[in-house]
Protein backbone atom coordinates (compact mmCIF):
# COMPACT_ATOMS: atom_id res chain seq x y z
CA UNK A 1 0.00 0.00 0.00
CA UNK A 2 1.27 3.57 -0.92
CA UNK A 3 0.09 6.84 0.46
CA UNK A 4 0.47 8.70 -2.57
CA UNK A 5 0.21 12.72 -1.60
CA UNK A 6 1.65 13.73 -5.41
CA UNK A 7 4.26 14.97 -4.03
CA UNK A 8 7.67 14.98 -2.15
CA UNK A 9 5.18 15.93 0.68
CA UNK A 10 7.76 16.56 3.94
CA UNK A 11 9.94 18.81 1.29
CA UNK A 12 6.61 20.29 -0.09
CA UNK A 13 5.49 21.12 3.67
CA UNK A 14 9.21 22.34 4.72
CA UNK A 15 9.54 24.36 2.00
CA UNK A 16 5.98 26.16 2.48
CA UNK A 17 7.03 26.69 5.76
CA UNK A 18 9.96 28.26 5.57
CA UNK A 19 9.21 30.47 1.88
CA UNK A 20 5.32 30.53 1.50
CA UNK A 21 3.56 28.99 -1.67
CA UNK A 22 5.30 31.08 -3.77
CA UNK A 23 8.50 29.81 -3.41
CA UNK A 24 7.77 25.52 -3.78
CA UNK A 25 10.20 24.02 -6.07
CA UNK A 26 10.78 20.65 -7.66
CA UNK A 27 7.75 18.71 -5.03
CA UNK A 28 4.60 18.89 -6.87
CA UNK A 29 4.61 15.20 -8.71
CA UNK A 30 0.79 14.96 -10.02
CA UNK A 31 -0.70 11.50 -9.86
CA UNK A 32 1.69 8.73 -10.68
CA UNK A 33 -0.25 5.41 -11.28
CA UNK A 34 2.33 3.09 -8.94
CA UNK A 35 -0.55 0.50 -9.48
CA UNK A 36 0.01 0.18 -12.80
CA UNK A 37 3.74 0.02 -13.04
CA UNK A 38 2.73 -3.20 -10.62
CA UNK A 39 0.29 -4.32 -12.81
CA UNK A 40 3.15 -3.93 -15.98
CA UNK A 41 4.97 -5.55 -14.59
CA UNK A 42 3.00 -9.07 -14.17
CA UNK A 43 1.24 -8.14 -10.11
CA UNK A 44 -1.89 -7.63 -9.00
CA UNK A 45 -2.65 -2.98 -8.50
CA UNK A 46 -5.10 -0.73 -7.52
CA UNK A 47 -5.69 3.07 -7.12
CA UNK A 48 -8.18 4.23 -4.22
CA UNK A 49 -9.62 7.31 -4.34
CA UNK A 50 -12.10 7.00 -1.40
CA UNK A 51 -11.16 5.50 2.26
CA UNK A 52 -14.29 3.62 2.54
CA UNK A 53 -12.95 1.54 -0.56
CA UNK A 54 -9.43 0.62 0.96
CA UNK A 55 -10.33 -2.67 2.80
CA UNK A 56 -12.35 -3.74 -0.41
CA UNK A 57 -8.89 -3.42 -2.09
CA UNK A 58 -7.06 -5.14 0.14
CA UNK A 59 -9.18 -7.90 -0.03
CA UNK A 60 -8.96 -7.99 -3.67
CA UNK A 61 -5.33 -7.74 -3.77
CA UNK A 62 -4.94 -10.57 -1.39
CA UNK A 63 -7.48 -13.01 -3.27
CA UNK A 64 -5.32 -12.51 -6.58
CA UNK A 65 -2.39 -14.20 -5.12
CA UNK A 66 0.04 -11.50 -6.51
CA UNK A 67 2.79 -9.32 -5.69
CA UNK A 68 0.00 -6.49 -5.12
CA UNK A 69 0.19 -2.05 -5.12
CA UNK A 70 -2.78 -0.31 -3.50
CA UNK A 71 -2.02 3.06 -4.54
CA UNK A 72 -4.28 5.41 -2.18
CA UNK A 73 -4.58 8.90 -3.00
CA UNK A 74 -3.70 10.81 -0.07
CA UNK A 75 -3.89 14.92 1.13
CA UNK A 76 -0.51 16.67 0.83
CA UNK A 77 -0.76 17.57 4.81
CA UNK A 78 2.24 18.30 7.02
CA UNK A 79 3.85 16.09 9.18
CA UNK A 80 4.29 15.62 12.74
CA UNK A 81 7.90 15.49 12.21
CA UNK A 82 8.16 18.76 9.47
CA UNK A 83 5.84 20.83 11.62
CA UNK A 84 8.77 19.97 14.77
CA UNK A 85 11.43 21.19 12.21
CA UNK A 86 9.64 24.23 11.62
CA UNK A 87 9.09 25.18 14.66
CA UNK A 88 13.16 24.90 15.85
CA UNK A 89 13.19 26.92 12.77
CA UNK A 90 11.35 29.28 13.77
CA UNK A 91 12.76 29.79 17.74
CA UNK A 92 16.69 30.03 15.92
CA UNK A 93 15.66 32.46 13.14
CA UNK A 94 14.00 34.27 16.10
Amino acid sequence: MIGNDCAWGMIKNDQLGLYGDRRVVGTELGLIRYDKIVEDLGGYGELVQDADDIAPALQRALASGLPACINVVTECTQSPITEALLSQRKKFAQ
